[in-house]
């Protein structure tokens, strides 16, 4: 089998069981570094004891109403949906469309910064163009660019102080 998922599927046409299903989906959300809070905050899951619940088999991840939401935040492929619940809808979105573009070549560190959070919940909108071309103007007094891990705290500072790239008086 090929894909992002390493958990055994059923046979062709038969869904995993419960607890097969759990287990591909707590290896798909630590694959991607997501925390089962992270999956309360972004999905239609109202409680990490769900998750947990669905992650442990004792309730059927294929037949939760939240199950769709799951699926698009931990961006199972096909053949993980179909394996948990072959007879799932999948509704395939289409890419953002790139309204912003860069203004300029970015920093490399903050480039790497880009590369390492910009898929991680907490750091939510720091790949946009926006953001980016706004951290990107940034002269710092030294003439040093921050590492990566500080333009991802920088990013943080800005957005929990209600920062909005693009308000520039």
């Amino acid at each position: 089998m090929t894909g992002r998922s390493s958990t055994a599927h059923g046979r062709a046409g038969q869904a995993l069981d419960k607890h097969g299903a759990g287990q591909l989906i707590r290896q798909r959300r630590e694959a991607l570094g997501y925390t089962q809070e992270d999956v309360v905050a972004h999905t239609s899951i109202p409680v990490s004891t769900y998750v947990s619940e669905l992650e442990n088999g004792k309730v059927s991840v294929g037949r939760s109403k939240h199950f769709p939401s799951l699926a698009q935040f931990l961006q199972l492929s096909e053949a993980d949906v179909r394996a948990i619940n072959p007879a799932a809808v999948i509704e395939v979105r289409a890419g953002p469309q790139a309204a912003e573009q860069l203004e300029r070549d970015l920093s490399p560190n903050l480039a790497r910064a880009a590369e390492l959070y910009a898929d991680r919940p907490r750091y939510a909108g720091f790949g946009t163009p926006r953001w980016l071309n706004y951290l990107n103007a940034f002269n710092f007094y030294d003439g040093q660019e921050p590492e990566p891990e500080g333009w991802a705290e920088l990013f943080l500072t800005l957005k929990q102080s209600n920062v909005t790239p693009g308000d520039r008086e």
